[in-house]
Order: C-alpha cells, then structure tokens, then sequence
C-alpha cells in the first residue's frame, strides 16, 4: 500500500469513524477510515474543537477539494463539523496513501493541538487479494470445517499459501521442502504469517465501518429547521419546513397548527436555490460566463441585469430536463424491474416443483419393507428354481447316456481303422516268417520280401486317382481361361 496511482477512483473507499473524531486531544493517534466519495456532505462530533485541517506530513490538503463548515462556538461540547468533498480526492505527487486530519482544541484555558488521527485509505480489490493463497487462489478461513490458515514460506520472495501445499505425497517424509510457486528450496517448513493473520482478525472491524457509511449514505443527515443540532425526521407540508419529532410535537401542540398535515421526509419538495446575493430572493438562472466572479453560482431577477449578455441557463428549464431525464431513467428501472419478477416467478415455480418432486421421492423411500411378503417371494422364487432344475436333469440325463454310448462306439471304430498297430502287426508277422525260413543277410538285417500289403496298395491306387482328377482340373481351369 505505498503506490496511489494503480487504483480507480470507482474502487476507493475512504472510511472515517464518525462516533469518536477528533477526540484527539484525549485519545492519542486513533485510526479512521473515511466513508465512499459518493456521499458528499459529511457531520461528524467535535470535542473542543476549534479548527480542523486535512493534512498530510506538512502539506494541507488543497482548499478546492473540500468545505469545511466550522462550528461558530466551538468552546461548546459535543457540537459538530461538516466537511463536504467536491468529488473524489485527486490523484496527485504529494498525496501519498494515508492523510491525517489534525484538530485543535481549548484545554483547561489553553490552546491544545491535537495528535493527527491517520486516514487509511484501501481497496476493495487488493484486500480481495492479500487475504488469498498464492497458490490455488481460494481465500483463507480462520474458523470452520474447511479452514486454511495463511503460511509464511521462508523463500526469498515469503509467497502466502495455505495448506495446499502439503497435500503433495510424502510432503513431511522429505529432507527438503520447497515453494511451488517460485520453487526455491529451504530446510524449515512454513510458518503462520502474522500480519495477515492480523488483518483477517480486523476484517469483521472494517466491515462493520463499510456496512455503517453505506447506511450513512442511505440516510443522509437533514438538519431539523426548528433545532439544526437535530436530524429532521418529517415534513409538514402546512409549515413547509422539516423537522425532527420531539420539534413537531413541541411547535404544533398550539389548537391552529394541530391539523397540518405531516408526511415522509423523502416526499417532502426539494428546496430550490435562492439568489447568491440576495439571499432572500429565489433564484432564476445560473450564470456560465468564466469571466464572471462567482462562476456557478445561482442569480434571481434582481440581478439579470448584470448577466444580460453573459450565457445564462433557466433554473425553470433546468429542473424540467431534470425531471424528463429521471421520468425515463424511473421508466427503465419500471422495465426491467418487470422483467426481474416475470424471471422471479419462472424460477420460484421451478423451485416449488423440484421441492414437491423431492418431496414425493423422499416419501417414496421413506416407505416401510413388507418383510413377510419378502421372504414369502423369495422361497417362492427358490422352489421355482429348483423345480427348474430338476426338469433340466431329467431331460439332461437320457442325452448324457447316449452320447457315452456314442463315443464308445467311436472308440471301437477308431481301433478297427489305427493303421500303425495293423503296420506293426505286419512287421511281427514278417520277422516270424524270417525266423521260420531263416532268410539271413551277410550284415545280420532281415530281408523283407518285396510283396506290399493290400492296404498299402490300396492307397497307391487312392492318391494316384486324386493325382490325375487335380490335373484333370487344372487342364480345364486353363482352357476357360
């Protein structure tokens, strides 16, 4: 907070505690916080006082900013001081982040200057900021389920996070720790940053000065006419004057002013300017000439001669533009506030059909178990199944027989075909005819005779049939191609 021109005048907020200003010359270096520049005029109590400036350092605040409305006795307590801001505060050099407003005041005989109360000046959106985790953006929470406690990390840039950075695997198991944002390395886990911890615990301060000024600018002050000390409450439209309740009662208690009739002090006519210098006439125009000594001011009709060839603007013509321009601004927000409750009854109806749907669902589960009716259906069910199966054996069972009647058969037939045992055979009854005719060669071998068996033969004949029929094919397929 030590740089003034990176913030928008429409993100300022300039907050002053209205209930102990200027109490000063008691309380030594309070702090206050000003209230939005939207609301112009500001009262706040003076104790003893007799100036006020805003100041900053050594240099005052410039006179064209503000007016200050300085009580006329202001050796009498709890009187009061209005200061009106001509719009925001400027952005300038010297006008640094905190301003003072400076008091003096008479003690005991004595001139006493008061200590300068600081102003602090904040954002919105940098507060926002500073009470979020540099990491994963979520702000921090001191109470709760789901609290995140601002921590400090010992890197050379001290980024604040929350607890997400432990949630990595094996966090604590490692000699190192590091920052996930710059990714420097350091021994010593993080610690609980305290100033932040401190300006959380002051939020709920500020808000409450926040939710204060903005009530403040809902209701501003209205002087009662009968006792300016007072804030007007109503409006007698007999009287033509505003006053606060305790003043009506007193000044209509009279038998004549007992019927006048009394309404809000919001439908009350506005009052219109009277002329700069005579303060007795109404004025009639406002003079725009820069040459003109008191440039913006309102004139009656004792004065136009002076401003007879200077451009003047009707006051007449001024409040009738006024009035069209607020007639169509209140027929927009007439619009659209219309177009607000037709989508306000959309949703509402939306609403009440899911309750009445969760409703009827809710009770739909809520309903009792029938655990008679349950088990009876389940040893229904169990007597069906087994009934099932019991009809599946025995339609299973007569198959099961057949096909083993099947393969045996199979087998047997397999037996009477197994070629290698009828060669085998062969070969037995071969070496017993050698052995009987004692048919020897010179190396000891056993000459076969050069008779084939029959079955050999046969499937020569076989595989030369398929031989020739495949060439037959083959001639055939060429002479169509």
């Amino acid at each position: 907070m030590d740089h003034w021109s990176h913030y928008d005048d429409e993100k300022l907020w300039y907050y002053l505690e209205p209930d102990t200003l200027l109490s000063t010359l008691d309380n030594p270096s309070p702090e206050f916080y000003f209230p939005d520049h939207k609301m112009k005029t500001y009262v706040y109590p003076v104790r003893l006082a007799m100036g006020v400036t805003l100041t900053h350092f050594e240099h005052n605040l410039p006179s064209e900013h503000f007016v200050m409305d300085l009580p006329k006795h202001p050796t009498t307590k709890n009187t009061k001081i209005h200061i009106t801001f001509k719009g925001p505060i400027p952005k300038s050099e010297y006008l640094p982040k905190k301003l003072f407003l400076r008091a003096v005041g008479v003690k005991d005989g004595q001139t006493v200057k008061g200590s300068d109360v600081n102003i602090v000046v904040f954002s919105i959106s940098e507060w926002n900021e500073r009470i979020k985790c540099s990491c994963c953006k979520k702000q921090f929470l001191l109470k709760g389920k789901k609290k995140r406690i601002p921590r400090k990390m010992p890197c050379a840039l001290e980024h604040v996070v929350c607890r997400c950075h432990e949630q990595q695997k094996g966090y604590f198991t490692r000699p190192v720790f590091w920052c996930l944002i710059c990714l420097s390395e350091f021994k010593s886990q993080p610690e609980a940053d305290k100033p932040t911890l401190k300006f959380m615990e002051r939020k709920s301060e500020i808000l409450r000065l926040m939710k204060r000024a903005e009530r403040k600018i809902r209701t501003p002050w209205v002087p009662c006419e009968a006792n300016r000390t007072h804030q007007s409450s109503c409006y007698c439209a007999d009287c033509n004057m505003k006053f606060c309740q305790e003043c009506f009662i007193k000044k209509h208690k009279k038998t004549g002013m007992a019927g006048h009739e009394l309404v809000r002090l919001s439908e009350a006519p506005y009052d219109l300017p009277v002329c700069f210098i005579h303060q007795e006439n109404q004025a009639t125009f406002l003079c725009k000439k820069e040459i003109c000594t008191n440039l913006g001011e309102y004139y009656g009709e004792c004065c136009s001669k002076r401003h007879d060839h200077q451009p003047t603007d009707r006051v007449d013509e001024m409040i009738s533009s006024n009035e069209k321009d607020l007639g169509e601004l209140v027929k927009n927000l007439q619009l659209a506030r219309h177009k607000i409750l037709v989508k306000w009854g959309r949703i509402s109806t939306t609403k009440q059909d899911l309750k009445t749907k969760s409703a009827r669902r809710s009770k739909r589960l809520k309903r009792p178990v029938d655990r008679d009716g349950l088990e009876m259906f389940c040893r229904a069910e169990e007597a069906r199944l087994r009934r099932a199966d019991d009809e599946l054996c025995h339609i299973l069972n007569p198959l099961i027989n057949v096909s083993h009647e099947i393969l045996t058969a199979l087998d047997k037939k397999m037996k009477l075909y197994d070629v290698e045992g009828l060669k085998e055979r062969a070969e037995r009854a071969l070496r017993r005819e050698a052995e009987n005719d004692e048919n020897w060669s010179h190396n000891g071998e056993i000459r076969f005779p050069s008779v084939e068996p029959k079955y050999l033969a046969e499937e020569k004949e076989e595989e030369e049939e398929k031989e020739e029929e495949e060439e037959e094919e083959e001639e055939e397929d060429g002479e169509e191609i």
